[in-house]
């Protein structure tokens, strides 16, 4: 399943099911998307310590679920 990393202007980490794109409101920076489907994640996460918000696209990753 296709997906994509993305952080928020406050530096929270985003996985998106649908591909972002930045929205900047006042103060405020999020990405948006299309899609409802978005949940946070950990900023523990050490595989995504390089995703910025100041990147030009976000992240896409392959999902996949194992037994």
């Amino acid at each position: 399943m296709k997906a994509w990393i993305v952080r928020d202007r406050d530096e929270t980490l985003y996985i998106y099911f649908g591909k972002p794109k930045k929205a900047v409101f006042g103060n405020f920076g999020e990405c948006r998307t299309d899609s409802s489907l978005c949940t946070g994640i950990t900023d523990e996460v050490e595989e995504f310590s390089n995703v910025r918000w100041a990147d030009e696209e976000p992240t896409e990753v392959e999902i996949s679920i194992k037994n």
